[in-house]
């Protein structure tokens, strides 16, 4: 019996440690490959490892919350985004390895094959064809998103719920029995306290699944299945409904929101990911009208998670608020479509007849073909260290003496380097990071702690401030950066209409000015009242990056640890 498992599912198994295999060994021969070199600091294998890595530190501080892990001030303030992922992960780390960055090599080896595993159980639900599945699985998760999955909790670990969620409700409406109704409802209400666009991509595809239901296969009763699992969803929804309010009551809730990234906008946007569901949408019409392709429940799913993706992304034409565009929807969007490409490969291959045996292995050699190449690509780009990885190993030792000598919820005041990596290996806070405006905090002090961060610097002029995105995320967030790029996804669309390409405004100027003539009048006032207000424990000082600082002649500030370059004082 074991045997005939096996036999059954090793494709799938194999696949599944691939996947994880895949996306650990690049770290491995990485670390390895710079010897005495590598002391411990990671590289970013995808952007924002370093911030998911201070939240999760944050959590082992006693702020499972998230107030802010970069500030001390507001570590007691409502968290803006969830935090229930971070959490588990920190927890499960520090249970296993007592480190949340050994623990995330870990997560990096085993999640990758936790979502191959679930994505072939769906596409099985979906087709009940053994081989679609597993050609489906290993196609998205090697050939196209290995990288993608290579981040963790978003969206590595936070895309397992929301496949759970799949899994169970087309099982549920299968077999209409209650238990597998109760699981996916409680599996909906999870996605709650996960990730904000899973939940509402849940609920119209449960909208859109169960409106169709009603008007095409009333007598299936599939639209009660749907009604009962959504009702028990949102009730389980309820706090976090009523958290979000508190949140949304804060005098500056709204400009925390708009430096994530939340912008006005009642023009469409996410282009792929509409045409890529019109092509889906297409192709399934096509099949319907040739009677190939019938219509059942679970055809009809499919259909309504293609659309599903579609209005997600374009939902601000009703609402008019858009949340980081429309990036956030791709991965689920992209998915939806794969399953009902899925379902009409099936539909399909039931009509080939003698030929089936043959387009399955052409399909099956493709698709290894194609994932192998695209997984050895990303891999030969991984074990490349950057340059910032080679400089970042010699701030090795000063984050150990943080760690052994500083208490926890100490704030360094250092360079934006420093302030980035400090807070990802320690228990202290630092006194300004860029990442500290995507949490909730008044607009005002993040440029009052930006202008006194760049109180060393020799100059600060317009074409610094609008050199890169950089320097514009220090002060203004991600907002002026998503209107822009929404203006010029726009702009596609209407020169494929046609139309005269709008106008783009990139950066607020007059604000940038008023910032430099700030940044100009600081200068007369010295570095300890510049300060005065917020907490500071201690500075560093990096001479190699910085000697225009000249630390040593500022009075007040005591030398408590030095090694190479890294200068550690305390006021």
């Amino acid at each position: 019996m074991m045997s005939d498992f096996y036999q059954r599912y090793l494709g799938v198994i194999l696949v599944a440690v691939l996947a994880g295999a895949f996306t650990l060994a690049p770290q491995l021969i990485l670390y390895r490959s710079l010897g005495d070199q590598y002391a411990g600091i990671r590289q970013e294998m995808n952007p924002d490892e370093g911030y998911y890595m201070t939240r999760q530190h944050d959590v082992l501080d006693g702020y499972p919350t998230l107030g802010n892990p970069y500030l001390y001030e507001h570590k007691d303030e409502p968290g803006l985004q969830v935090w229930i992922p971070d959490a588990l992960l920190a927890w499960g780390s520090d249970l296993l390895f007592g480190d949340v960055h050994d623990g995330q090599m870990f997560w990096d080896l085993v999640l990758p094959g936790v979502i191959v595993v679930l994505t072939y159980i769906v596409a099985m639900l979906y087709t009940r064809e053994h081989l679609i599945s597993i050609v489906l699985s290993g196609f998205a998760s090697i050939g196209l998103y290995l990288e993608v999955y290579n981040r963790s909790p978003s969206p590595q670990f936070n895309f397992i719920f929301y496949l759970v969620f799949l899994a169970l409700f087309l099982q549920a409406v299968i077999t209409r029995k209650r238990t597998w109704m109760i699981a996916a409802a409680f599996s909906l209400g999870a996605l709650f306290y996960v990730y904000t666009y899973y939940w509402t991509y849940a609920f119209v595809l449960l909208g859109l699944s169960g409106a169709g239901a009603f008007v095409c296969l009333r007598s299936e009763r599939i639209h009660a299945v749907i009604a009962k699992i959504s009702g028990i969803g949102l009730v389980l929804g309820i706090p976090y409904f009523l958290t979000l309010r508190e949140t949304a009551s804060l005098p500056y809730y709204q400009e925390s929101l708009a430096r994530v990234g939340m912008i006005t906008t009642y023009s469409p946007s996410g282009i792929f990911i509409v045409f890529s569901g019109a092509a889906v949408l297409l192709l399934m019409g096509v099949l319907w009208h040739m009677r190939i392709l019938a219509l059942t429940p679970l055809s009809l799913i499919a259909v309504s998670g293609v659309l599903s993706g579609v209005i997600a992304t374009n939902h601000h034409l009703v609402t008019g608020l858009n949340l980081e565009f429309s990036t956030h929807y791709h991965w689920i969007s992209m998915y939806a479509d794969f399953f009902a490409v899925a379902v009409c490969v099936q539909a399909l291959l039931r009509r080939v007849g003698s030929w089936r045996d043959f387009l399955e292995q052409a399909i099956l050699s493709f698709i290894i073909a194609f994932s192998i190449a695209s997984a050895l690509q990303t891999m030969q780009r991984q074990i490349v260290p950057s340059p910032e990885l080679i400089a970042s190993q010699r701030y090795a030792p000063v984050l150990t003496w943080l760690n052994e000598y500083t208490n926890k919820d100490d704030v360094v005041y250092t360079d934006q380097m420093l302030s980035n990596i400090i807070p990802a290996y320690t228990h202290n806070n630092v006194f300004f990071s860029s990442a500290a405006g995507l949490y909730i905090m008044p607009q005002r002090e993040m440029r009052s702690r930006f202008l006194a961060a760049h109180y060393f610097d020799t100059e600060l002029t317009r074409d610094r401030m609008t050199d890169g995105l950089a320097m514009e995320r220090q002060v203004y967030g991600n907002y002026y950066i998503e209107v822009s790029a929404h203006t010029r996804s726009l702009n596609k669309l209407r020169r494929v209409l046609g139309l005269e390409p709008l106008p783009i405004e990139r950066y607020p100027e007059a604000d940038i000015q008023l910032l430099i003539e700030e940044w100009g009048a600081q200068k007369s006032r010295s570095f300890m009242q510049v300060l005065a207000g917020y907490r500071v424990d201690y500075v560093i000082w990096d001479r190699a990056a910085h000697p225009e600082w000249d630390i040593d002649t500022i009075p007040g500030l005591r030398k408590v640890f030095e090694s190479g370059d890294i200068v550690v004082y305390t006021p």
